[in-house]
């Protein structure tokens, strides 16, 4: 079998998590030993991922630091740090919108 050169857009892949980005992060390991995987993280997530050395060729990691900021405030003062919350996954998924947008439009 031919090795693929996949990139994998996924924002809040964690391995020190659970739930689904632990799951995702288990998947894109698991291909990368089967093929060449770049995997495209936000940068909450950069530090955890790099940890875990997995078998990746490149990890790419976008940064929105105006938006990072944002989220985090609001998620202290609306949500009062509770990752219990089923909205805060509805108000994180712009975030992930913008970090697939600025990966598929800007030159590499």
């Amino acid at each position: 079998m031919n090795q693929l050169r996949i990139v994998l857009l996924a924002p809040g892949c964690n391995p020190e998590c659970v739930s689904i980005p632990f799951v995702s992060y288990c998947h894109t390991a698991a291909l990368a030993e089967l093929h060449d995987v770049t995997l495209v993280v936000g940068s909450p997530s950069e530090e955890k991922v790099r940890r875990a050395k997995g078998l990746f060729c490149a990890i790419e990691v976008v940064r929105m630091t105006r938006l990072d900021r944002i989220f985090a405030r609001c998620f202290r003062t609306i949500f009062r740090s509770n990752w219990d919350s089923q909205w805060v996954t509805t108000f994180s998924y712009p975030s992930s919108l913008g970090c697939s947008r600025r990966w598929t439009t800007s030159p590499s």
